[in-house]
């Protein structure tokens, strides 16, 4: 098709070349044999060809979607928003070239791709996607030409409704708005895809993420109506009708909607989660639907933040920051304690905050084990822990769907509480371990959940309490981890820490010195362990206070103490000679932040239960959930909100 005699409408999919070329020649798959025809490749004298590295399936305007074909990206125009789906699709936004090799009759049997070669990458303009509205350009009433033409005799102007075509159903939503001269259409699509953003999930393709298959408009200028519509893959179940018919396991749930999560997030926030806008596929896995409220922002006012339902509105935690993926990562949460339960946690309209807390805190009580338990409280205490130093990596949709709580891993776990950087709050985790791994393996699980670089060094620490009485035991890299936790001397009575090690220079091992600094103050009883040519006081002194001192307390007078190792050797064996006890002056001014731990357990309270404390409130109090809003008309069907 040549360019000046035909438009594109819209690009449907994408496939890389290699990819293409593996399902044509091994699979035999006629989709993409329109793609290996001679002439669109040039021949180069070495007997090689030139092609894009990616090929778009495009939908032509004023043809119906049997006539749909395989371009090149050189033969796409930006016009047809080819940048943004790139961007959506986590595409190199450049253009690439290769050059291939192969034979076009393979008689002989497959041949696979050999020697591709990037020849060129282009450079093109950076895309703004918070800018991103689309232009509707079938304005046929999606007769004929549309991608997933309904059949005649259906009603288009109910608000949802359902339609069957050729074995399969589909899912179709209008939006109606009056336009009073043509010339308002345009500007008024713009407007409803400024607000509403599902036309993203025409562009993204996930097998997580519900995908709308057609879009089209119709304008009636005798009534001025104008009718946006959009139509979506049919999904058979929702999660709500699930949960009260079936029963659903919170994890298999929660594992899929991360995977969807972590690719939306790369671009916004999607703040729509609910049992009514998760959806179960014909895939067999669960899908997030509704982009309505999808962000392209990374951060929202608290006062901008949106959610389905009281119940589903992240908490502030007495904190002023703006919001971030958390708002996802909450609601995720409290859906998966329905799930667990098999009842909605709000059904009516709630009086007071505490009655949804005790509902939470009793769908909680409901979960089977620790582990359970300790994985949606961090979930729904993400932000507060993100604050106090966690990082944000720990609580992101891709580490959370890596958690040994989602799998039937085989591992068992114990309490241990870990300290990112020696100046962030401590965290109470859960190091998990199989019965053959060591300490380094228990480590190393630890700092991945966390994203930590790997240039930085922790070590694991037992003690039986890590208060300002005690020592602790610096644990051997290589000790079986089981062995220390099953040991029975102290077996129920140890606790666990993973902290950093200082390490100012690099220097070869036989000139690095060992330094423990037991600080007793802030950080209770914790060592603060450091590796590095020979320090002197002072300038242990001054790496300390930048490191491990809470930025707070740096202005008050601090000093370093030798102390002997003798009341030590059982605790710390062999680890150091140079050992110190940090003060700072006076005691009384600096808290422990041991004290915040327990904290991190314990219902909220007080100021925290006003309704001031949730997000977004103001456009949620008072309101009812709303119920189911389409049926279908089988037996088998549920709500379904795409």
């Amino acid at each position: 098709m040549a360019n000046q005699e035909y438009e594109i409408e819209r690009l449907v999919d994408f496939i890389r070349f290699e990819e293409a070329y593996e399902q044509f020649y091994h699979h035999k798959n006629k989709e993409f044999a329109g793609i290996f025809t001679r002439a669109r490749f040039k021949k180069n004298p070495r007997n090689t060809y030139v092609t894009s590295r990616y090929y778009y399936k495009v939908k032509w305007l004023g043809f119906d979607r049997n006539n749909t074909t395989w371009e090149p990206e050189e033969s796409i125009p930006n016009e047809v928003y080819l940048g943004q789906f790139k961007r959506l699709n986590n595409l190199d936004e450049h253009l690439e070239k290769i050059e291939v090799s192969f034979e076009w009759k393979q008689k002989r049997g497959y041949i696979p791709l050999q020697n591709v070669k990037i020849l060129e990458k282009t450079a093109d303009e950076p895309v703004n996607l918070s800018q991103f509205s689309p232009v509707l350009l079938d304005a046929v009433d999606n007769g004929r030409f549309g991608m997933v033409p309904i059949p005649a005799g259906e009603n288009l102007n109910q608000r949802a409704f359902f339609f069957k075509l050729n074995h399969t159903y589909y899912f179709v939503k209008n939006a109606v708005y009056n336009a009073e001269t043509s010339e308002d259409v345009e500007s008024l699509i713009k407007a409803f895809h400024h607000e509403n953003k599902c036309f993203i999930q025409e562009y993204i393709r996930h097998e997580n993420i519900v995908s709308m298959l057609d879009s089209f408009y119709n304008y009636d200028p005798s009534s001025g109506n104008l009718r946006i519509s959009s139509v979506f893959e049919e999904c058979p179940q929702a999660l709500r009708y699930k949960i009260t018919n079936d029963g659903v396991s919170w994890k298999c749930m929660m594992f899929d909607v991360l995977k969807g999560l972590a690719y939306i997030h790369t671009y916004g926030i999607h703040q729509g989660l609910s049992v009514d806008n998760i959806l179960f596929g014909r895939n067999g896995q669960f899908k997030i639907g509704h982009f309505n409220d999808f962000t392209f922002s990374k951060r929202i006012d608290a006062m901008n933040v949106k959610s389905v339902g009281v119940e589903l509105a992240p908490r502030k935690y007495g904190l002023t920051d703006q919001f971030d993926f958390t708002v996802d990562i909450y609601a995720l949460a409290i859906v998966a304690l329905q799930c667990s339960e098999s009842v909605l946690l709000v059904q009516g309209e709630c009086k007071t905050l505490a009655d949804v807390e005790e509902k939470i805190r009793l769908a909680m009580d409901n979960l089977l084990s620790d582990e359970d338990r300790h994985m949606i409280r961090m979930m729904l205490k993400a932000r507060l822990l993100m604050h106090q130093g966690a990082g944000s990596y720990r609580f992101s949709a891709h580490s959370l769907s890596c958690w040994p709580t989602l799998y039937d891993s085989g591992m068992v776990s114990v309490e241990c509480i870990f300290l990112k950087t020696l100046d962030a709050t401590p965290i109470i985790d859960r190091a998990y371990y199989a019965p053959d791994e060591t300490v380094a393996d228990v480590i190393n699980r630890a700092t991945a959940f966390y994203g930590c670089s790997l240039e930085t060094d922790y070590r694991m620490l037992c003690s039986t309490n890590f208060d300002s009485s005690c020592s602790a035991d610096i644990l051997s890299q290589r000790e079986n981890f089981k062995t220390v936790v099953d040991n029975e001397t102290t077996r129920g009575s140890k606790k666990f820490l993973i902290l950093p090690i200082l390490k100012p220079s690099v220097a070869p091992d036989h000139l690095m010195q060992k330094y423990v600094i037991l600080y007793r103050q802030e950080l209770g009883g914790f060592p603060i362990i450091i590796e590095s040519p020979r320090l002197t006081p002072p300038e242990l002194l001054t790496l300390v206070k930048r490191e491990a001192v809470s930025e707070e307390y740096r202005h008050l007078k601090m000093g370093l103490f030798a102390e002997e190792l003798n009341d030590y050797e059982d605790d710390i064996p062999k680890y150091s000679e140079n050992s110190f006890l940090l003060k700072i002056e006076p005691e009384d001014a600096v808290k422990s932040r041991l004290s915040t731990l327990e904290d991190m357990k314990k219902p909220l309270t007080g100021d925290m239960l006003r309704w001031t404390e949730i997000a977004g409130i103001h456009s949620l109090f008072g309101q009812k959930n709303v119920g189911p809003v389409v049926k279908r008309s089988r037996k088998r069907s549920s709500s379904c909100m795409n």
